[in-house]
């Protein structure tokens, strides 16, 4: 780890990410330290009064800067000896600018001001100068990261947290009204001589000193890009800041106080989002031609970092509002948890808009921002009302959402751009061209021709129904691949025409392996315990198999499932959600010999179905899912059999992921989208009940995810030498027929032998 951050550190894009991900994490947590002292030391009617006012002073400052900070980023790296009239004329229009807002919108302003105290000419001269303060502070910072000086950032903003937290505390007892407004302006207007001095007397002396043969900035491209990436500004900033304005005068500034305090806290992870993908704006803007790499090597960093802070967030909610007090854990921790989640879907926002910048897609980025801000803005209208402050969070997970899921192919293609493209992973390289070119049988076929490999392992509840079922279809056998059961499993078992074999407790993948390899028939069926099949299902479905030309196909799920919450939820959930039409290995056909030359991931405990489709699906052959042709998907109905689903598909994704990398890091999104399809879905069908399951879902999945992805790369599941002997003997072409199972259990009672005997 230390290796690869020594490493990163000789790389400017890392360098300046990290310096500016200190930066937000350092702000975050004085400013975490400054809101637990307002809380404490304040009352909550003057931290909300106050923080409005602050929330306008800082819109107002936002508007005035006119997102010139994106032009600096963007055009400095190559400004080369016009730098220093860049910086200056982006002070002087926004200093400007700042001023005439202030005193354009001075009325509202002294309204609010007047509910903590400040009132007359004090108040104008105070709140103009805050303004023009503001804006001249944010884009200094912007200027140290487009000189490629970030590292400078973080040590310019403790200061000025520290200095804001040390003087909140003196006004607490000699100016208690004005004493939040105060430590935010005061030290701000204090920091801007040495940085300036320290920007305007080294950094610019030196770009300008070192600038040879630099293009100059056409002014017009300059202004063209201001004024449009601007406009997408704006749309931004009202659903940012104007959102405790709002609340403050929908529900009150006591509401607005507990609003704000999970605000912050969000604000300044996304002030962390864009302070990283800022840095892809520079470096890309540097080395426009390596943007590809750039992106790839910076998303796999976010995808990993955004879902363990994610995932802390959702559990630790209530931990952290109750440093803040009580009354704000019981208040917040619901807000706080909706828009952590919403930063998965911000941060592939955040991404492509740094990469639009970088292209000069203006445009475009106006219209992603326009769009996000209408649904978030829009929604809260209508949702804060009836469920307060929690409407904002639902409007803005909703609205991140439906956008990252438009953005994100776009990210993936320029990732994978030629030359980019690595052959799919398969475990005998040699075979992967007889795998592209095998043909299915064509021709009329028949149920000799079909066996049916069911894994199996303490499922007493399933069994009998499922192999009754089976066993009705008429396949030409029928192999149960047992996993140490120590229930009654492999005595219900026993009583149907099966064979019986024992995976030794090595797991789904190996158990599919072995009951595939010891398969006599061209075609094989892999069954699920918990499906029922009617007695044409696997004749009419092998059928269409042959006559489609499928590398694959599944048969139709209908998930069904007994009367208690959790089960009712889970058939619900595989009924409707959105991965109900993907390929699986459910009631699923193969060819035999292509299926053991593909082979399953033996390292895979779980999601080696995902793993699968997504190798066969860049091979480029045919999967399907029938339409025709259903089986029926049964669901237990405890609690513990709904977290033990949960706890498989999160920890699948995450193995999944590791070892495929970033090409298929969408992975990790997935439970956020199902759960928020599931949620909105629930609520257009009148269904709200079914809310607590997505959230439970969610929070499972992603738990399971972090300790997978927390856990050690290495085969830490498999305990026992007899899968490296079936791994040896599985890899090895031509040999399928030849496995030798007299290293595994075979017999019933051997199988369900406690393995520590």
């Amino acid at each position: 780890m230390l290796e690869r951050l020594k490493k990163d550190f000789k790389d400017p894009l890392f360098r300046n990410a990290y310096a500016l991900l200190a930066n937000a994490l350092g702000t975050s947590l004085l400013g975490f330290l400054y809101w637990v002292l307002a809380a404490r030391f304040y009352s909550p009617g003057l931290v909300g009064a106050s923080s409005a006012l602050i929330a306008a002073l800082l819109l107002a400052s936002t508007v005035a800067q006119l997102n010139l900070g994106g032009a600096l980023a963007r055009f400095l790296p190559r400004a080369g000896g016009e730098s220093r009239r860049l910086v200056l004329s982006a002070y002087l229009v926004s200093g400007t600018l700042a001023i005439l807002i202030a005193l354009a919108a001075m009325p509202s302003l002294d309204r609010m001001a007047g509910d903590v105290g400040l009132k007359g000419s004090a108040s104008h001269l105070w709140l103009g100068a805050a303004v023009a303060i503001w804006s001249i502070f944010a884009l200094q910072d912007f200027t140290l990261t487009g000189l490629r000086k970030s590292l400078w950032v973080p040590a310019e903003n403790a200061a000025f947290g520290a200095l804001k937290i040390a003087l909140l505390v003196v006004f607490a007892s000699t100016a208690p009204s004005l004493g939040i407004l105060a430590s935010w302006t005061i030290p701000m207007a204090l920091m801007l001589l040495p940085v300036n001095f320290f920007i305007f007397g080294k950094l610019l002396p030196r770009r300008t000193k070192n600038a040879f043969h630099t293009p100059r900035l056409r002014p017009k491209e300059v202004a063209s890009f201001v004024a449009l990436d601007y406009l997408g500004s704006l749309f931004s900033l009202a659903s940012t800041q104007m959102l405790p304005v709002l609340i403050a005068a929908r529900i009150g500034s006591e509401a607005n106080g507990y609003f704000y305090i999970a605000w912050v806290v969000m604000t300044t992870l996304d002030f962390a989002l864009l302070g990283v993908t800022s840095s892809l704006t520079v470096e890309g803007a540097h080395e426009e031609k390596r943007l590809p790499e750039l992106v790839s090597a910076l998303a796999s960093r976010m995808v990993i970092a955004g879902g363990l802070l994610v995932v802390g967030l959702f559990i630790g909610a209530p931990a952290i509002l109750s440093i803040f007090g009580p009354e704000y854990a019981e208040q917040s921790s619901g807000l706080l948890r909706l828009l952590a989640v919403g930063l998965l879907p911000r941060g592939v926002n955040a991404l492509w808009i740094s990469v639009a910048r970088v292209q000069n897609r203006v445009p475009q980025i106006v219209a992603i921002q326009g769009a996000v801000s209408l649904m978030i803005l829009g929604l809260s209208a209508l949702l804060v009302p009836h469920f307060s402050i929690l409407g904002v969070g639902i409007a803005y997970l909703i609205g991140q959402t439906a956008i990252a899921l438009s953005l994100l192919p776009g990210l993936l293609r320029l990732i994978a751009r030629p030359g980019k493209h690595k052959e799919p992973d398969f475990h005998n390289k040699s075979d992967l061209h007889e795998v592209r070119v095998m043909k299915t049988p064509t021709g009329p076929v028949s149920m000799n021709e079909l066996s049916v490999v069911i894994p199996v392992r303490n499922a007493e509840s399933l069994i009998e129904e499922c192999l009754a079922s089976v066993v009705k279809c008429g396949p030409a056998e029928i192999i149960v691949v047992d996993g140490l059961s120590t229930d009654s499993t492999l005595e219900i078992a026993r009583r149907f025409p099966v064979r019986i074999i024992s995976d030794e407790g090595l797991g789904l993948p190996v158990a599919r392996t072995l009951g595939v390899a010891a398969a006599r028939s061209r075609c094989v069926a892999l069954v699920d315990a918990d499906l029922v099949v009617k007695e044409e299902t696997l004749e009419s479905l092998l059928q269409e198999f042959v006559e489609g030309r499928y590398a694959g196909l599944q048969a139709g799920l209908r998930s069904v499932s007994g009367k208690r919450y959790w089960g009712r939820a889970l058939a619900n959930h595989h009924r409707f959600g959105l991965s109900r039409n993907w390929f699986g290995l459910a009631v699923t056909i193969f060819e035999r010999e292509r299926l053991l030359r593909l082979g399953f991931d033996l390292e895979l405990a779980s999601g080696e179905d995902i793993e699968l489709r997504l190798r066969l699906r860049d091979l480029g052959v045919r999967l399907g899912v029938s339409h025709q042709t259903v089986a029926v998907h049964r669901f237990e109905d405890d609690y513990t059999d709904a977290k033990r689903q949960w706890s498989a598909d999160g920890s699948g994704l995450a193995r999944v992921v590791r070892k495929r990398g970033l090409r298929s890091s969408w992975l990790v999104g997935l439970p956020l989208v199902s759960a928020v399809w599931g949620v909105v879905l629930s609520l257009l069908r009148l269904q709200p009940h079914w809310i607590p399951y997505f959230v439970a879902y969610l929070v499972g999945n992603y738990a399971s995810m972090l300790r997978e992805f927390c856990r050690s790369a290495e085969r830490s599941h498999i305990a026992n030498a007899s899968f490296s002997v079936l791994q040896t003997q599985v890899a090895r072409r031509g040999n399928w027929n030849g496995l030798d199972h007299s290293q595994f259990a075979t017999d019933p009672e051997d199988a369900c032998r406690d393995r520590s005997d």
